[in-house]
């Protein structure tokens, strides 16, 4: 049944016609890149949505569509896996600046040289930027010259208000664009192309294309997941068709693929803030978290950092907030 593997993997970029929506905000982001084209930096972009809604495949579409006019030096990191000061730079350093780049040097050494003119200009795109712990890497890469930042988060409000002053204040006139879940219809149009190319022809019907559309609810990458579970059941089946009694096994294999995903993408501080919540008796409260988190780590992190934790964490539906901000409180789901 399965003819590609790799059109189910949500994980992988798609290109040609097998990108579906976002062709506006993909224009918009192009259109901020222009002046690389010059050889200049463009204007810093950020843009906010939930999980599974096209952010990074908006981002990446941009650049390899840059890619193919302007001479220019590309960064990509993800602040998720690299989230000190010290830890992005060495990966932008690693990608911008070519030759030798030592990880032991100084985060002022390795910025001083990000700083320099540099003979081409450079464009860095930060994935899950809300999770820096120190955001004085972007006041860092504004002042350098012809580089342009894009940075990828969730919610723009806590973001913004979550950063240092004089680092917001250099961000106050950068262009945001803000994504929100995708319609039934809108998660059919894309799934139907990952059909053509990856399952063989009467596989799947239209009918269930739309249940796993309803299933995924507004998120591209759940729905991709589902569908790729629901193929493998049916092939372990010899099944010549996915059919309802499919689809109602794939969709919790799918929920739990993604979750193990998150979880192994997590790193030690974020996994033991996790395991605190998950092990509880009942719902916690932030503080209690900290509290405890600082008791289990030789070198705990901020406060507002394990918040930070805790709402990417909702945000990957691996703990479940409720409560106003005042009173919230999280569990495992």
């Amino acid at each position: 049944m399965i003819l590609s593997r790799r059109v189910l993997d949500p994980t992988w970029m798609p290109s040609g016609e097998l990108i579906v929506h976002r062709h506006d905000e993909i224009e918009i982001l192009t259109s901020a890149l222009s002046p690389v084209l010059d050889g200049e930096s463009g204007c810093p972009m950020f843009m906010f949505g939930p999980t599974g809604v096209g952010k990074t495949l908006v981002a990446t579409t941009a650049l390899d569509m840059l890619d193919e006019h302007a001479d220019y030096h590309r960064a990509v990191v993800n602040c998720w896996r690299h989230s000190s000061r010290h830890d992005v730079t060495v990966e932008i350093a690693k990608q911008v600046l070519g030759g030798t780049v030592n990880p032991e040097d100084s985060q002022t050494d390795l910025m001083d040289r990000i700083q320099d003119r540099p003979d081409k200009p450079r464009v860095v795109l930060l994935d899950e930027v809300d999770q820096l712990h120190d955001d004085g890497v972007l006041y860092d890469l504004y002042l350098a010259p012809e580089l342009t930042v894009i940075g990828i988060a969730n919610r723009e409000q806590e973001f913004f208000a979550s950063l240092d002053q004089r680092t917001q204040s250099r961000f106050v006139g950068s262009r945001r664009i803000n994504l929100s879940g995708y319609l039934v219809d809108e998660l059919v149009e894309i799934l139907n192309p990952r059909v053509k190319h990856a399952l063989e022809p009467g596989s799947i019907s239209e009918h269930e294309i739309e249940t796993i559309a309803t299933l995924a609810n507004g998120d591209a990458r759940a729905a991709i997941t589902i569908l790729r579970a629901a193929a493998e059941e049916a092939e372990s089946q010899n099944a010549d068709h996915i059919d309802d009694r499919i689809l109602e096994g794939a969709g919790p294999v799918a929920r739990e693929d993604l979750r193990q995903t998150h979880l192994g993408q997590l790193h030690s501080h974020q996994r033991t803030v996790f395991d605190i919540v998950d092990d509880a008796d009942g719902p916690l409260a932030p503080s209690e978290i900290f509290d405890r988190y600082a008791e289990r780590v030789s070198n705990p992190r901020t406060s507002r950092t394990v918040r930070n934790y805790l709402a990417k964490m909702v945000d990957y539906r691996l703990l479940e907030a409720t409560g106003e901000t005042s009173e919230r409180q999280y569990k495992s789901i």
